[in-house]
Formats: C-alpha cells, structure tokens, sequence
C-alpha cells in the first residue's frame, strides 16, 4: 500500500499453486522436491503475469491484479469440478 498498489490476486495465485502442486504429487506421483520447485515456479510465473505490465507499462496494480485474479479464480473454477475426485486420492505415501 505505501509503494502505490496491493495484489489483489494472492489468493488466486496461492489456489491455482496448491490445485497443481496436490495434483502433481497425489494425481502424478512426482517427489515432494521437485513439486515444491515446480509450485514456486507456477506462483513465479503468475507474479511475473502481474508484475511486468506494472512494472513496465506502468498499469495500475489493483486493476491488473483484478484482471489476473478473474483469470486465474476462471482456470481454477474449471479445473476443480474435473479433477477434484483424482487429486484427493493420493497414490503415494510421503513423510513429508
């Protein structure tokens, strides 16, 4: 707030993250590394969608973040009601 926006797509961001992160390690059977890496590369990625319009074009950031959150809450409202059942049965057991 005090540098002139706020994020409103976190919330988004943290979903979309945490459907495919469980649906890389329950769905696909991945190791917990390489899904912890992959999920902080999705959540990059998205922060990387918001960040360079107002970085670089200079865009304000509550209304890109606003479009960014319909978006990313779209593609994640999408793929819930399809993939929920697989992602909720794990394949594999893990310590972690």
């Amino acid at each position: 707030m005090l540098a002139g926006g706020i994020d409103l797509g976190v919330g988004s961001n943290f979903a979309l993250t945490t459907f495919l992160s469980l649906g890389m390690f329950n769905a696909l059977g991945w190791p917990v590394p390489i899904v912890i890496g992959l999920g902080v590369a999705t959540g990059a990625l998205v922060g990387l969608v918001n960040g360079l319009p107002v970085g670089y074009l200079r865009l304000r950031a509550l209304l890109t973040t606003l479009v960014t959150l319909i978006i990313v809450r779209a593609i994640v409202d999408t793929l819930i009601p399809k993939y929920q059942v697989v992602i909720s049965n794990p394949t594999q057991d893990s310590t972690a």
